[in-house]
């Protein structure tokens, strides 16, 4: 995103609608997107959370299947959701 300072001036994307995703979007926002902030889980049997690790697992590939799914939306499938439409309006 590019901003104009002055008389018409705004923010200006700096990328087609349709080359942004959502998951872009949230994570420029709040940040890397995680289920929980639980790190990395313990691998090789390194594990001191008595059989926690298995939980921190599968946060982790919640974590991924968020971004994952946030990652195919563009922001033009937004824009026609919010018009209701199928296509973006030549007007955006």
């Amino acid at each position: 995103m590019r901003s104009k300072r002055g008389v018409g001036g705004g923010y200006v994307l700096a990328q087609a609608p349709e080359d942004i995703t959502l998951g872009q979007i949230v994570s420029a926002v709040d940040g890397p997107i995680v289920a929980g902030d639980f790190g990395r889980p313990h691998e090789n049997g390194a594990c001191q959370h008595e059989g926690q690790c298995i939980l921190l697992a599968v946060w982790d590939e919640v974590g991924t299947y968020m971004r994952s799914h946030l990652d195919s939306f563009t922001l033009a499938d937004m824009i026609r959701r919010a018009l209701g439409t199928t296509s973006v309006e030549t007007s955006v």
